[in-house]
């Protein structure tokens, strides 16, 4: 009883083996009639097996690779994509038995390319993962059409910064995956008088004024954060760098005058403007923890502001402001 009970076992792993193999047969013939990546990757040998083209990504070409040197590989994968790279380390303690996704790896000409995984796991009769097999194919050609397509759907026309929809999204996603130590500020740029200069000089001069400011910010803050046009002359921008209050103020200093961002002559069509901002910013979660109560409360801050007249910061302290009704904007 014992011994049939043995060898069905013994059966069984030769069954799985000869499917595996099989499994690895189609992948083999798959991979050298076409410019894919075909991967397989022994859980019990901690070794990695490729076929097709590998040397886009792999400079030494070997029989197999082992658990060291896929580490090394995985981080080749662009620090914005990583979490493909930590769902595959995942795959030993879930159930997942596929995956796939896009992500940027750097090939070998130090450059990052757009790739899509295609992966199966093969597990044992206690769901342990025996065997993961898949393939890479470059993507990149299609997956840059599509980023400039849904760049070009997110940015504003005129400015070239992100319009309101695609701004209120990223802060979104900010607030989201900031870690609970962490903090964000989020600022509106009102320019003053920018009727009277649309009205006076022509829209087109107005444009020019936005486009100025616009880039100006975008370029102070390249890095740190993002910036936006919320409509009209209000821009806003969300900052992962300038949290504390002291760091807030070090920051309008910047943009009013020591960039001159603000507070500027600017020239177009003969005419020559000189172009003041008034400001205000909240911090999250300090502040408020969701998108539609912060700008609630950089809106009391822009108020107290242009209340001041004009040409001013306002950094929002809630025993100063909290009770600040916002009654117009003008």
């Amino acid at each position: 009883m014992i011994f049939s009970g043995i060898l069905m076992y013994i059966l069984m792993l030769i069954r799985n083996n000869e499917q595996i193999e099989t499994i690895n047969e189609r992948f083999r013939l798959v991979a050298s009639q076409s410019h894919n990546i075909i991967f397989s990757y022994d859980y019990k040998a901690g070794r990695l097996n490729v076929e097709g083209n590998p040397q886009v990504l792999i400079s030494e070409i070997k029989p197999y690779y082992d658990r060291n040197e896929v580490l090394r590989l995985l981080q080749m994968i662009h620090h914005e994509d990583s979490s493909i790279a930590k769902e595959l380390l995942r795959i030993k303690n879930d159930e997942k038995s596929s995956f796939f996704g896009e992500f940027r790896i750097k090939c070998m000409d130090s450059n990052y390319y757009w790739y899509r995984l295609n992966a199966t796991v093969i597990r044992d009769s206690n769901n342990n993962p025996v065997q993961v097999i898949g393939s890479l194919y470059n993507v990149d050609e299609q997956m840059t059409k599509e980023i400039k397509l849904i760049e070009k759907a997110q940015t504003d026309s005129l400015t070239g910064i992100l319009n309101k929809g695609a701004f209120q999204t990223k802060v979104g996603q900010y607030i989201t995956n900031i870690p609970e130590d962490e903090a964000g500020a989020l600022f509106i740029i009102d320019l003053d008088n920018f009727k009277y200069i649309n009205d006076t000089y022509g829209h087109s001069s107005g444009d020019v004024v936005l486009m100025d400011v616009a880039k100006g910010l975008a370029e102070h803050t390249a890095g740190f954060s993002v910036v936006g046009r919320f409509g009209g002359d209000e821009l806003l921008l969300i900052d992962l760098h300038d949290i504390s209050y002291e760091q807030k103020k070090e920051f309008f200093t910047d943009i009013y005058d020591k960039e001159h961002i603000l507070r500027k002559n600017i020239k177009s069509q003969g005419n020559s403007f000189y172009i003041t901002g008034t400001c205000g910013c909240a911090t999250y979660p300090d502040d408020a923890d969701n998108f539609e109560e912060l700008f609630g409360l950089i809106d009391k801050a822009l108020y107290r502001g242009k209340e001041k007249g004009r040409n001013c910061f306002i950094i929002y302290v809630a025993e100063k402001y909290k009770d600040l009704e916002v009654y117009l904007k003008g």
